[in-house]
Formats: structure tokens, sequence, C-alpha cells
């Protein structure tokens, strides 16, 4: 076998020079059938492919493998795994490189990438950082920095981080996008919202951008302006789980329970190890009745994250629907079990007495959900609910007035506007209770259901028609013939 000659390495290098990326691919090729195991030749092979968009890997991992001491033939191949999001093989052939060439700032920040896909952040920090002595103005490592530095919760630390990197970098719209991830959870929500927006108008298809300020809007409780912003980027990544789970709730949130349904089914199809979307899943088919398959979801969340509370109470409250009432007080004690100043579990606690008739006991259950939070909305309802309201529940109806001030859920809107009505019934001020009593009737049409009478006409019809004269002397055959009530 003859010895592969520079002059053969030379021209093969120039094909690569010149963009003849084809000619290049051929020419390894034939060399190779010839000299298979020349490292440098499979190395150029590699670059030849990669050029071309085609699958360079195999070509990688033979040149790191026949050249050892060749600190570029292993950075290319942590690289390429680097993109496949192959971390731990990735970090290996990174860190070989590394201790051949520990300079080399582009697989220090791919090593600090590979660290951070492992769920390693607090390791990417040094990596990240060891680049930036190399090169302070290095923006992938400034952004990147930023974002390991914001999963640990620093996040003054990760606004300075992006900051900089704006600084050489200024329209750049990853980067704007996540400095306002940064801001928010700082407080800074103006700043936030400057800066996605920022990052919408230098990117209009960045999704992330989109999603995020649904986020934001969302928290502000404009959730009109924010299912835009999640339908739009949704339309930009329709596999996005998370966005997928946000504009379901938000929908639900205002009735359209339909299309959440949907929303959900496909996040789980998407994600199905996602514990939240089957919880999401089975709020929404509660809230149209389906207890069975309610339960069914709100077991699989659990399944996936038994510490799940929102899971455990959804169950319960599954588990009460269908009349299995040992079984919603097994989920709803596994809920306090989890935390027991949870209002929404002690709230579940005493409807579930109220049920058995323990209705004092209630009362002590939903003031004490009350006193733990006095901003959620079920315990109002329920205690008006349960018991005959009187002029001295002025702190009842000051609270319960302060949420209908802010935005809410249609479901929990409609049952404190009923509350409302229930309290200023039981007090005697009429037009101030058929007047709440009629908000909710019309609240409750969002949900798409209306009066029909002819139906109601034919439901009563039918059950006269059942309480013939057969009936009559039939009935004596049936139940308890005692004359008492």
């Amino acid at each position: 076998m003859s010895k592969l000659g520079n002059d053969e390495i030379g021209a093969l290098v120039a094909l690569i020079n010149q963009e003849r990326l084809g000619d290049a691919e051929q020419k390894a090729q034939s060399l190779l059938s010839a000299h298979p195991n020349a490292g440098i030749v499979w190395k150029i092979l590699s670059v030849a492919l990669v050029r071309q968009g085609k699958d360079a890997l195999p070509a990688l991992r033979r040149a790191a493998q026949l050249m050892p001491q060749d600190a570029e033939a292993h950075s290319n191949l942590g690289s390429a795994l680097h993109d496949r999001g192959l971390w731990a093989e990735a970090l290996g052939s990174l860190r070989q490189a590394l201790e051949l060439q520990p300079n080399d700032i582009d697989a220090l920040v791919d090593a600090g990438n590979a660290l951070k896909g492992l769920g390693r952040a607090v390791d990417a920090v040094p990596v990240y950082q060891q680049a930036l002595r190399l090169d302070p103005r290095q923006p992938e490592a400034l952004n990147n920095l930023g974002n390991a530095l914001l999963e640990l919760g620093e996040y003054n630390e990760a606004v300075a981080a992006y900051q900089f990197a704006l600084q050489i970098k200024p329209d750049d719209a990853q980067v704007h996008c996540n400095l306002g991830n940064a801001l928010r959870p700082l407080g800074r929500l103006d700043e936030a919202m400057a800066s996605t927006r920022r990052a919408v108008v230098l990117d209009p298809n960045l999704s992330v951008a989109h999603f995020n300020l649904g986020v934001m809007l969302s928290g502000l409780g404009r959730r009109e302006e924010a299912i835009a912003s999640y339908r739009r980027a949704l339309a930009l990544n329709p596999d996005h789980v998370e966005a997928l789970n946000n504009l379901g709730n938000l929908l639900r949130d205002l009735g359209q329970r339909h299309e959440s349904l949907s929303l959900y089914t496909r996040a789980i199809e998407l994600d199905p190890g996602r514990a939240e979307s089957h919880c999401n899943l089975g709020n929404a088919l509660i809230e149209l009745r389906r207890g069975n398959d309610a339960a069914a979801s709100y077991r699989q969340a659990l399944a996936l994250r038994p510490d799940y509370i929102q899971a455990h109470l959804g169950l319960g409250a599954a588990y009460r629907q269908l009349r299995r009432a040992a079984d919603a007080e097994a989920s709803c004690q596994a809920a306090l079990a989890l935390d027991p100043n949870s209002a929404a579990a002690l709230s579940l606690l005493g409807e579930l007495r109220a049920d058995r008739g323990q209705f004092s006991e209630a009362g002590e259950v939903f003031k004490r959900a009350l006193d733990i939070d006095p901003g959620f909305p079920f315990p109002y309802f329920s205690i008006a609910t349960h018991r005959k309201m009187t002029t001295e529940d002025t702190a009842w109806l000051q609270g319960a007035e302060a949420l209908l001030n802010r935005p809410l859920p249609l479901a929990h809107e409609i049952s404190l506007r009923y509350a409302l009505g229930k309290y200023f019934d039981d007090v005697k001020e009429y037009d101030k209770a058929f007047g709440n009593y009629r908000l909710a009737n019309e609240l409750t049409k969002r949900y798409g259901t209306s009066y029909d009478g002819a139906k109601l006409a034919q439901r009563i019809d039918k059950l006269i028609a059942s309480f013939d004269a057969d009936f009559q002397q039939r009935r004596h055959s049936l139940g308890n013939d005692s004359e008492r009530p």
C-alpha cells in the first residue's frame, strides 16, 4: 500500500478552501479506500460533510479515534455531539480537546453548555467564566453564563451578564429575551416587559419571546393579550408544551373548556411524562362533569409526581363528584399531609364535612382557610352556601367584593356572584341579591349554554307521564310504607 503524500492532502485542503465540497467529499472517499486509517483525511471529509449539511458524525468519530492528540478533532466531535444534545458524550470529547488545548474558547463554551444540558448549571458557571477570562467580550459565553446563573436563581448576576452581552451585541433578540426573564423575578416588571417587547421587534419569529410576553401579560391580569401572545408562540412552535398548558389554563379561566381540553391533550401527546399536563387535563374534565376521566388524569399525574398537591386535591374533588366520600377524604388528607396550611385542601375538607351535615365543623375549617389565604375564593362561597349570612359578616362581604375587583377565572367569578346573591338575600337586601344572581346567570352564558324552554317542557312532561295512575298503583310495592315524612 502506497504512502499518503502531502500533495494529496494539500489538494484535498484546496478543494475545501475553494468550497468545492462535493469534489472534496469524493476525493476524500477515494483516498480512504486506499488509506482507511488516515485520520487527517477523515478530518477533512468531516469538514466537507458538515459544510454540506450532511451527517458528519461517523467521520468525526473516526478522526478523533485515529488522531488522539489532535485537539481540533476532539473539539469538532464534541461540537457536533453538542449540537445533537448528546451532552454526556459531548462533554467527554470536549474535555479531551481542552486537555490538549486549554485555551480553546469555543470548546470551553460548548463544555459549559454540555454541563448545563446535564443539569449541572453550578459546574457550568466556572467554565463560562474561564472562557471570559480569555475573552471578556465573548457574547455567547456571556449569554450562556447568564442562562446558567438564571437557572441557579442568581438573578442580579444573570442581569449583569446579559447587559454586558448587549453592550457588545445590542440587537441580539435572544439576549433581550433572556434579560426579560431575569428581570421578572426581581420584580422589575416594566423593564422585563420592555426587554421582551424589544426581542419581539428584533425577531418577530422568536417563539420564546412571544411565550415570555404571554407569561408577563397573564401575571398582570391582561388575559386577552396573553392569549394572543401564546397563540403567536404556538404558531411559530406548535410543540411548545408549556405554551399549550398556559394557553389552555387561560382559556379555561375564560370558560372555553373544550378548546383547553384539546390543548392539554396535545401537550400530553408531546410529553406524556409531564405531570402538570395531566393535572390540567383533569381540571378541565372535572369542570365538564366527567368525573371518572378526571380521576384517571389526576391518578396519572400522581404516578409521575406523588407529592403533587394539586393532583391530590383534584382527585379528591373528582371522587366527591363521583360520591366516593371515603376516597375523597383520603385524597384530601394526603394533600394536607404534604401541606397542613393549604387553603385549597382545607376548603375541600370543609366541603366534605358539610356533605356529612357537619356544618359547624365545616365552618371552622373554612374560616381557617380564609385566615391562611384571604385571597382564596373557595371559602367565601362555601361559607355562604352552608349557613345563613348576617349583617355581622362584614369581613366576609369586604373580602368577597375585593376579590371581584381583580381578574378571576370565570368559574370563581360566577360562584362569588352567587355567594353575594345569597348573602344579600339572607340580609333582606333583595335588589342587590337579584343583581348579583342576574350577573352570575349572565356570566354562565359564556360557557355556551343557554336556556331551552322547549327542552325543559319536554323534560317536565316526561316526569309527569312517569307518575301516572299505574305508578300510583305500583308505588305500594316500592320503598317504605311508613306515612312519616
